[in-house]
């Protein structure tokens, strides 16, 4: 087997030279000789025969049949099936045809955000062209598996695929479950490769000169095996928020909270999360955190080692959040914080080593695995992945004071102008419903800040079914 495999390198080789070079010849050329020369040709019965025969009765000495005598030559010498001279000509015409095609192709997302113009030709993409030879026919077809594998191979940077992940067990560390996986889940897009390139082989065969391709997206999988059968988790809900501008001992500090600390926490069903638990504390320069200011007596900032874990803190509290969870400990900053405004502004959550926590209960039945990253953006991102139970939720706001809806009060009392409140609304698969509100309370809210969020934004649906 390794010699052949060898020649079928070589033909291969030889057979791309003969794409190019075929790109020159004239379309109009004729490869069939006169009537009496095929009468006598089908009379022959050896190729070489039919060669010789060619010469005495005048086959073309034209460039195609130049190109066929080599590749007729090269099949020879490798031990191939070779037909005539002619029908080797003729292939080559149909693969020149075939050459000279190319396809527009439209690739759309599901959701409608991205578009992208594919330009498809054989002289782009001349691998995807195989040659077919036997003792009568020759003919050069678009090979669907060499698309599929060149799609596969060559992902699209706007559509890239899904990412999942293998938990492979837990670790214990103090007090925190944590899981050991082989990367971090990521959303990303599907195709269906074997219906696509079906139909790019069609659009050659038949001419047709546009198709048009939809990408679905996909959140990204927790893959696990409980020594039955392979099962996984899915993507429960997601927090995000942004930390550009941020000096950079307090980026370290973000990144160092979400991809040391948060990142694959476990949290058992009916067990309490604490995120300060996460931490280790405690939080000193000798475990690598920085000095970067931090929020003291409600209005100071100071520098102090680990400022900036509250935008961790802040991001897994908007994860909480969009996934139902019952909520047991949580305070907003004390000062309002610009690198919250976005993903939700209002949403936040401080905390402090033997302060102040923030806490929930996994009330989902089944374990709740927490995964978390940074972005090129500064985007910091936490997702949990769990079995969903068919919950829903829906946020409503940010509200403000002179934009709250008379039916929502805090403590009894109409907002204050210093305070963000948002409807939290959880939604059961029993058809229950639990309605609680998130109120932010700081020391003063920048001036024109409401003005920012429109009345469209304030009834947005944020949140992630379970």
């Amino acid at each position: 087997m390794k010699p052949r495999i060898k020649h079928l390198s070589h033909l291969n080789a030889f057979l791309m030279g003969v794409f190019t070079l075929v790109l020159t010849l004239p379309a109009d050329t004729p490869y069939t000789s006169q009537q009496e020369y095929q009468m006598l040709a089908a009379k022959v019965g050896s190729s070489e025969d039919y060669e010789r025969l060619g010469q005495q009765n005048g086959v073309p000495d034209s460039i195609e049949f130049r190109v066929a005598k080599r590749l007729k030559t090269r099949l020879k010498k490798h031990k191939f099936s070779s037909p005539s001279l002619n029908t080797i000509a003729n292939a080559i015409r149909q693969k020149q045809g075939l050459m000279k095609h190319s396809i527009n192709v439209e690739l759309n997302s599901d959701d409608g955000e991205i578009t992208k113009e594919w330009d498809v030709s054989l002289q782009r993409y001349p691998s995807w062209l195989v040659g077919k030879f036997s003792l009568t026919k020759a003919s050069f077809e678009v090979n669907e598996q060499r698309i599929i594998d060149y799609m596969q191979q060559n992902p699209f940077e706007e559509f890239m695929p899904p990412i999942d992940v293998t938990l492979n067990g837990t670790t214990m560390s103090g007090s925190i479950i944590r899981a050991k996986t082989d990367g971090i889940a990521m959303a990303g897009y599907e195709l269906d490769f074997e219906h696509t390139a079906s139909f790019i082989k069609g659009a050659f065969d038949k001419k047709h000169s546009e198709l048009v391709f939809t990408f679905v997206g996909r959140n990204g999988r927790i893959i696990y095996n409980d020594g039955l059968e392979e099962k996984e988790l899915t993507l429960l809900s997601e927090g995000r928020s942004n930390f550009n501008g941020s000096t950079w001992a307090r980026m370290a500090n973000v990144r160092k909270a979400l991809n040391e600390h948060v990142n694959n926490v476990v949290v058992e069903p009916n067990s309490i999360f604490s995120f300060v638990e996460t931490l280790d504390a405690p939080v000193n320069l000798s475990k690598g955190w920085k000095m970067a200011k931090v929020i003291f007596n409600g209005d100071e900032l100071r520098p102090s080692p680990g400022g900036g874990i509250c935008q961790a803190s802040t991001t897994v509290y908007r994860a909480i959040v969009n996934a139902g969870l019952p909520v047991i400990e949580r305070r907003s900053h004390s000062l309002y914080v610009y690198y919250y405004k976005e993903y939700g502004v209002g949403i936040d959550a401080t905390v402090y080593p033997g302060t102040q926590d923030l806490t929930f209960k996994n009330d989902t039945g089944y374990p709740i695995v927490i995964q978390s990253y940074d972005t090129e953006d500064n985007d910091a991102v936490v997702n949990f992945y769990g079995v969903s139970d068919g919950r829903q939720v829906v946020l409503e706001g940010p509200y403000f004071s002179h934009t709250a809806p008379s039916d929502i009060k805090v403590n009894e009392r109409n907002m204050a102008s210093n305070e963000i409140v948002w409807v939290n609304n959880v939604i059961y698969p029993s058809g229950y419903e639990k309605r609680d509100l998130i109120i932010s309370r700081y020391k003063s809210i920048p001036k024109g800040l409401s003005n920012e969020f429109t009345v469209a934004e304030e009834k947005e649906n944020l949140a992630t079914n379970m």
